[in-house]
């Protein structure tokens, strides 16, 4: 790893060609990425395309994928298969990519890999499953029902910064084990780590053609959802962004019908304390889901409620944990900053500081690190308590602040608790610490949530044992992970032949 680390440096200052057809376009509309934890460090240059490049990527995916998805299923699993290889030897070079990129630390870096591989591996053997006709009740003599998959057309694939590789991976992967082309915007903080994920999947001898790069801001994907040859958008980003391409996709038919949109978006995470907690474990769960990666995880916690009389003393404890020294801020290229690193830029930076600054001025109680490096853009962890109970269901508590803020709210019971969690629009995750079987089973009655987590941390969903997906205003409810979420890409027919008429040949 640290090798990986030094040859990054080194390599630094780079240009990062748009890639259309498998060749490097170069535009007037440069798009430079900085390292936030550094930012006089220049991680790379690419470009953003035009409407006329994007159009010939549309083209060109048109086309390739006619032969495509003629390709038997198997064989797309094979280059799915070689590309999760290619990915396990270049392992340390994306890691050091994502350290530098994205501020991610060691263990958040390369589990990232290890999710993207698992991807790459689950997808594939989707492959195997979805190629083969499904027979509808066998036992009926005198006809045969089947159902076949079969591709729906060009996938526009808007990526998130957040996890730019696996999720990334995620979208390209599924699309073409189903036999769909993509056209792949990645997030705009995070082009460099995109330009890699592209080539890891050309390197795999995935045809020119079915895949292109196309990095840029908001223009390129108001571009993408509307071109006529677009049947699905799959997206993972803020709630806002999610809602307009919701509408567009609604809006702009495409020459297949109604664009299929799948969207993950934002949360505000609780996760419930209860009296019969083990409490030391519930504070390394506390701090774990809403610290690690600075807390900028659509899954990390924003409000954690404590239920009865022990609140005071829980507080006492966690501040003791989270105080000045405790835990340690800097560069990730140093391992021993294993927690908390950089927010992603400045607009982000500038967004969290907004918001702690309006709470403040409210006279709340606060815990806060005050020991922040300079240089890059490192957000002060803060944690408010004693909060009002009137101000519970304000916009600064309710809305996902994506960065290292934390809410402590207190309820008199659970069945309150319950209240409080589900008092948010969104239901992506939630959580609950508890030594009682009855409070976990009126938990998992009550909570709106897509994912729930009892006695452990509410990150960390892992691909296939964990699907992940939110309901509410988090998403439509489907799950990323899964053999099944490849039914996303794909038409269902149904087929039904008369075993019984006469007259039939083979030809």
């Amino acid at each position: 790893m640290l090798e990986a680390l030094e040859k990054r440096k080194i390599t630094c200052q780079k240009t990062y060609p748009i890639i259309v057809d498998g060749r490097g376009y170069i535009t007037s509309e440069i798009l430079s990425s900085y390292d936030p934890a550094d930012k006089n460090r220049l991680v790379g240059v690419t470009f953003q395309p035009d409407k006329l490049l994007i159009t010939c990527a549309e083209k060109s995916a048109e086309h390739a994928g006619q032969s495509w998805r003629k390709l038997p299923w198997e064989k797309r699993a094979e280059y799915l298969l070689k590309t999760a290889q290619i990915v396990r030897e270049k392992k340390f070079e994306m890691a050091a990519l994502l350290v530098y990129e994205i501020s991610k630390t060691w263990d958040e870096a390369l589990g990232e890999i290890e999710e993207a591989i698992d991807f790459l591996e689950l997808y594939a053997r989707a492959a195997l499953k979805y190629g083969k006709d499904t027979t509808r009740q066998p036992y009926v003599q005198a006809e045969c029902n089947l159902t076949r998959f079969r591709p729906r057309g060009t996938t526009a694939a808007i990526s998130t910064w957040n996890f730019p590789f696996s999720l990334s991976v995620e979208k390209i992967a599924a699309s073409l084990a189903a036999g769909c082309p993509v056209l792949f915007k990645p997030a705009e903080q995070a082009p460099i780590v995109g330009w890699h994920t592209t080539k890891y999947f050309l390197d795999a001898g995935i045809s020119p053609e079915l895949l292109a790069y196309l990095p840029g801001g908001k223009e390129v994907g108001n571009i993408l959802i509307t071109l006529p040859s677009v049947t699905q958008i799959s997206f993972t980003g803020s709630e806002k962004v999610g809602r307009l391409i919701e509408k567009s996709a609604l809006e702009t038919s495409g020459k297949l019908g109604i664009k299929n949109s799948d969207l993950e978006m934002g949360g505000s995470n609780s996760l419930i304390i209860c009296p019969s907690a083990d409490l030391d474990e519930a504070m390394a769960g506390v701090i774990r889901s809403r610290f690690s990666f600075n807390g900028q995880k659509c899954s990390a916690l924003q409000r954690l409620i404590l239920v009865g009389s022990r609140d005071d003393q829980w507080i006492k404890n966690f501040i003791s944990r989270i105080s000045l020294g405790s835990l340690k801020i800097g560069h990730p290229e140093n391992p021993e900053n294993n927690l908390l690193t950089a927010v992603i830029d400045g607009a982000a930076h500038q967004r969290i500081t907004e918001r702690i600054q309006r709470i403040s001025q409210k006279g709340i109680d606060t815990i806060e690190k005050a020991d922040i490096p300079k240089g890059g853009w490192f957000a002060r962890p803060v944690v408010f308590y004693n909060l009002p109970w009137e101000f519970y269901g304000h916009p600064d508590i309710q809305e996902e602040v994506f960065g290292p803020v934390l809410f402590i709210l207190n309820a008199s019971s659970l069945d309150r608790a319950l209240e409080i969690a589900n008092s948010t629009r969104y239901g992506l995750t939630a959580g609950i610490y508890t030594g009682s079987t009855g409070d976990i089973d009126y938990f998992l009655e009550k909570i709106q949530a897509g994912n729930v987590y009892i006695n452990r941390p509410i990150v960390g969903a892992m691909v296939d044992r964990q699907p992940f997906g939110g309901i509410k205003c988090s998403g439509k409810g489907k799950k990323v992970g899964t053999k099944e979420h490849l039914k996303f890409y794909l038409n269902e027919m149904t087929i039904s032949q008369n075993l019984l008429s006469r007259g039939l040949k083979t030809s």
